[in-house]
């Protein structure tokens, strides 16, 4: 459904006219015309009337997640021409301070602006000017998502000094002029359709399901999930008669884990993620800017902020459509730069391990990234003051000697050509002689080291996968291109490590890694590689729970994963994993270059 939501009659008749509405006489609050798969909502003048009616009609008529809202209305301007049309990226509300950013995720030729939501009616001012977008914009946050809301203002009146209420406006006229081009940009808009969730797996069994725990029955209903995301077959096929003839509780247990781990050995990974819907802006068209920073480079539509927690931290964003159209916040970090390494990350015996974020998000999309679960956006974030990072550094370097990694919560290598952090990081290694960086990435470009002095005290680490785990990695480089980089790289006189790191299960999983092995050391000389990394999908509990909520027919988090002092894993799977792969590097380096997740 589509609704477009107007303050007036005026407002809305071009497309009730062009859509062929028909006013429903059962609301008396506020005028409503609806037909098929399109509606039209008129809330009225003001702040009042708009978010009391927005709110009523959505309660009474909940959208579901493909519904698209759309507000369209005239404003007032003190610059340009009258009937000039604007999509608006900010809305501030003159009397309460607050500001709102609508997600302009769509391919557009519109010309952004900013508006300003104020009382009464003016006649002058800098910017533009209506009376209901903020009250339309709180209305409706609770039903939609920020992408699924926007909002079109045609200037119906240049500040001239005269009391607007004396002069005649067109609105009709003026929204008739862009009525059929809003409506061709809006059926052109693409959502991400669930099509399954958990909620849907049901468990029909009359003989065993009343014999297990509730919490059996969520392990069980997880598996099942996970495998009909696969396209495997659900039917669940107890041994009855085994089950029936045993009698204590311990023993169905038994049965019941033997089971549900067979469940999980033989499901397979046969998931290729939709990557790219139509119509969505490629990725950092739209940039917000801190006020006080200078672009770094050329920047189409500028949005200026106060602080990048305005749209970073932000409610009711959809962190799936980001990640496919993010936006770029420019801003300077505050506070603390550096904090001490993670437990789910490998320090690879690094007594002081650390890490720091240039960058918060990553350019690519893998589906087991854990920055799904970490961050409430898919935007990225990019801090301007690195001198203040290299002020901590030092703080710390004057205690005692430092292993940094720069590279987890953003691929910075992949980010060099726009920020060039990756340089500064290395030549701050030059001067610091107790600094030692780690750099990972899935990038799979050479020309990223063409300027690039090597530095003994720089160690670049790839993530590596096979083919079918590869799918999963949304706009990360192929295999033969990441070996590729990894050979220019060394060649340059770089230390390399490589990452088997997360391996993701499945039931040929050893086959598939195991070839991955034997390819890359077919390319990449072991004499070159500086370590290797090995382990699996790991991940905090409390990450995971948001990463299914925000993905939840993604099947890679979907998988009945066990915890362990808060951190989800595949249980004894992960262990099996780990080692059996650690006996097949050693076919090519000396134990003393393996590192393995869980033995530090």
């Amino acid at each position: 459904m589509i609704t477009f939501v107007t303050a007036i009659y005026e407002e809305a008749r071009p497309f009730i006219e062009i859509l062929g509405l028909k006013k429903r006489s059962d609301e008396h609050q506020y005028q409503h015309f609806v037909s098929d798969g399109y509606e039209v909502v008129i809330v009225g003048e003001g702040h009042v009337s708009a978010l009391r009616n927005c709110s009523r009609h959505f309660t009474l008529h909940e959208p579901d997640n493909s519904s698209l809202v759309v507000n369209v209305g005239i404003c007032g301007s003190s610059f340009g021409n009258i009937g000039d049309l604007y999509l608006i990226n900010k809305i501030t509300d003159d009397a309460t301070g607050r500001t709102y950013y609508p997600d302009l995720v769509y391919k557009n030729s519109f010309s952004q602006h900013s508006i300003t939501t104020v009382l009464a009616p003016k006649s002058s001012g800098e910017g533009l000017f209506d009376m209901e977008s903020s009250m339309i914009y709180e209305g409706c946050v609770p039903y939609f998502t920020l992408e699924r809301m926007i909002f079109f203002k045609v200037i119906s009146d240049v500040f001239d000094g005269v009391d607007v209420l004396e002069k005649k406006l067109e609105p009709y006229k003026l929204i008739n002029m862009h009525a059929q081009r809003i409506i061709d940009f809006c059926k052109n808009v693409s959502f991400i359709k669930r099509n399954h969730s958990l909620g849907d797996v049901y468990l029909d069994n009359e003989k065993i399901i009343p014999h297990i725990t509730e919490a059996m029955a969520n392990q069980l209903k997880r598996t099942v999930y996970y495998r009909q995301l696969n396209g495997m077959d659900t039917l669940i096929d107890f041994d009855e008669g085994q089950w029936i003839e045993t009698r204590s509780k311990a023993g169905m247990k038994r049965i019941f884990e033997t089971k549900l781990k067979d469940l999980k050995k033989t499901s397979d990974l046969n998931y290729t993620r939709i990557s790219r819907l139509r119509g969505l802006n490629l990725p950092y068209t739209n940039v917000y800017i801190e006020k006080g920073i200078e672009p770094p480079f050329k920047c189409k539509n500028i949005i200026w902020i106060d602080s990048y927690k305005d749209i970073f931290n932000r409610t009711h964003q959809n962190f799936d459509i980001q990640k496919r159209s993010p936006a770029l916040i420019l801003s300077k970090q505050r506070g603390q730069f550096i904090y001490e390494g993670s437990k789910v990350c490998q320090n690879f015996g690094n007594d002081h391990f650390y890490y720091c974020s240039c960058l918060m998000n990553c350019i690519f999309d893998c589906d087991y990234c854990y920055l799904c679960g970490m961050y409430p956006t898919g935007n990225v974030v990019a801090f301007m003051n690195f001198d203040d990072i290299l002020k901590e550094i030092d703080e710390i370097l004057a205690k005692h000697p430092m292993y940094l990694c720069v590279s987890y919560d953003t691929d910075l290598l992949a980010s060099e050509m726009m920020f060039g952090y990756v340089k500064k990081f290395i030549d701050a290694t030059k001067t610091r002689k107790d600094l030692t960086i780690e750099i990972r990435t899935k990038t799979g470009n050479p020309l990223m080291f063409r300027n690039l002095e090597p530095s003994d005290q720089v160690i670049f680490a790839w993530t590596l996968s096979p083919d079918k785990v590869a799918k999963i990695e949304t706009k990360a480089a192929p295999l033969r291109k990441r070996l590729a980089a990894i050979k220019t790289c060394s060649n340059k006189g770089f230390k390399i490590r490589i990452c088997f790191d997360p391996m993701i299960y499945y039931k040929d999983w050893e086959r598939d890694y195991f070839y991955l092995v034997d390819d890359v050391f077919s390319i990449i000389p072991a004499k070159s590689v500086y370590d290797v990394s090995i382990g699996v999908f790991r991940i905090s509990s409390d990450y995971l729970k948001l990463m299914r909520k925000r993905r939840p027919d993604t099947p890679v988090v979907a998988f009945p994963f066990e915890a362990e002092k808060g951190v989800s894993h595949y249980g004894e799977l992960s262990y099996e994993m780990i080692y059996k792969m650690r006996n097949k590097v050693r076919e090519y380096l000396p134990e003393d270059k393996i590192f393995l997740w869980g033995e530090e």
